[in-house]
């Protein structure tokens, strides 16, 4: 699921930022790092809405429960392997999520910022 979550989070910052900078730039005068935390923000709410869909997307494909014991979930070495399992998911979800920046120009929906 943190492939998804990764993938969703930076797509949509890229997209929502890029479309920010082009038309509510121009319009407002806002810099390019505004619109690019404007749109993180913007991702950050529609990931928090998304979650939900991606986990029960990945309970409905079959991916399987961890299995482990109430003991095991508590030791520090599962703790670890978990934590590092999520952090590597969340890579390469944000790197896949990174298609639109290898977008060719004139497949943006907007033009590009004048300036």
């Amino acid at each position: 699921p943190f492939i998804g979550f990764g993938f969703f989070d930076n797509f949509i910052m890229i997209l929502a930022g890029d479309y920010i900078d082009s038309r509510l730039g121009v319009a407002f005068g806002i810099s390019t790092m505004a619109a690019a935390a404007i749109g993180n923000t913007f991702s950050d709410v529609i990931g928090v809405q998304i979650a939900g869909v991606i986990e029960t997307a990945g309970a409905a494909m079959g991916l399987p429960a961890s299995g482990l014991t109430e003991l095991q979930r508590c030791d520090i070495r599962m703790r670890i392997l978990k934590n590092t399992g999520m952090v590597l998911g969340i890579v390469v979800g944000c790197m896949l999520g990174m298609a639109p920046l290898v977008y060719p120009q004139e497949w943006r929906p907007w033009p590009p910022p004048a300036g």
